[in-house]
């Protein structure tokens, strides 16, 4: 964990990571040397050059839970709370730059059909408040690349399939027993938290799917845009071992940029892997579980939704923070 000089070693942030996709994340990258911090990130003066925002939580209990700040705890866990975190260390990530955050959404994001609603207050369950969350994941992605132009801060997306990890363990005891052997059954065909963590993998491993202009500064070692999406195999296979070396393109600056605030639409071609930086219309990068774009819903795209969300997010945080200093008061 400690091979690479501070000045030339990668830094990592990764939620959820005691277990699960953001677990094997985590592992994978420390054995190619990156640093992965947890707590008083800020303090220890340390750069930041990935941000996974992978925790979750899918809650099946009837009854709707909220938070100690009294959002739905789909709502909080999922989303807000990776926002919050995302603004934060959004000066660290821009002194850091080129540097990304990776956003664990879901194709899930497809049914609901509006996201106004977000604490749940007229309709509940489980299902549909995890799925708005994934929703609001991909809106905030968009949105984060518009705000962030030129600022050598990047967002993408990813799906990482359905993977058998503890995000079901939130179950009614009573189901909780009498599902074990559905899902013992169904494990059998779930994906391992090994081939769910490769999406977020293969984005850090391959800078050029959401970095284009960073290609001549990668290693020559490392693989090329056009070698690393060829085939979902072969960048299964080649994602773990060349991370460090494709992957020289993240570097640690004395300086930091200031973003600037564009109004872009977002392109419907699904397979779009355009850069946010360029010239042309923002996309956002949306990598699924075989390593492919993922496919979007015409809805999670629309740009107004977006900025609506953004917006409501940052006023959510501070009413939440306001809360917060009260209650210590």
């Amino acid at each position: 964990m400690e091979k690479n000089s501070r000045s030339s070693a990668k830094y990592v942030m990764v939620t959820g990571c005691t277990h699960g996709i953001g677990q094997k994340i985590v592992e994978e990258l420390i054995k190619e040397g990156y640093h992965v911090t947890f707590d008083a990130y800020k303090k220890k003066g340390y750069p930041l050059h990935i941000l996974v925002n992978n925790a979750g939580i899918l809650d099946f209990s009837p009854e709707k839970h909220h938070t100690d700040d009294g959002f739905e705890s789909h709502f909080q866990v999922n989303y807000l709370g990776h926002f919050l975190l995302t603004q934060l260390l959004l000066d660290v990530l821009k002194a850091s730059h080129p540097s990304i955050v990776i956003n664990t959404s879901s194709v899930m994001h497809y049914f609901p059909r509006s996201i106004e609603d977000y604490n749940s207050e007229t309709y509940y369950s489980g299902m549909a408040a995890y799925s708005k969350s994934k929703l609001e994941l991909l809106y905030f992605t968009d949105e984060f690349n518009r705000r962030m132009n030129e600022s050598g801060v990047y967002a993408a997306a990813v799906h990482p399939g359905i993977a058998d990890t503890n995000i079901f363990s939130i179950l009614p005891k009573w189901i909780a027993w009498a599902s074990k052997p559905i899902r013992f059954a169904t494990s059998l065909l779930f994906m391992s938290s090994s081939n769910a963590a490769k999406p977020a993998l293969h984005l850090i491993a391959n800078p050029s799917l959401w970095l284009p202009k960073a290609a001549d500064s990668i290693s020559t070692a490392g693989p090329s845009a056009s070698s690393s999406s060829s085939s979902s195999s072969s960048s299964s296979s080649s994602s773990p071992s060349q991370l460090e070396s494709s992957s020289s393109a993240f570097s640690a600056s004395d300086s930091s940029h200031i973003a600037t605030v564009t109004e872009t639409e977002v392109p419907t071609d699904e397979a779009s892997v355009t850069s946010p930086a360029s010239s042309e219309v923002a996309s956002t990068v949306f990598i699924g579980p075989w390593l492919k774009p993922a496919w979007r819903t015409k809805r999670s795209r629309d740009p107004s939704v977006a900025k609506w969300l953004w917006d409501k997010s940052l006023e959510l945080c501070k009413l939440a923070s306001s809360s917060d200093s009260k209650k210590n008061e």
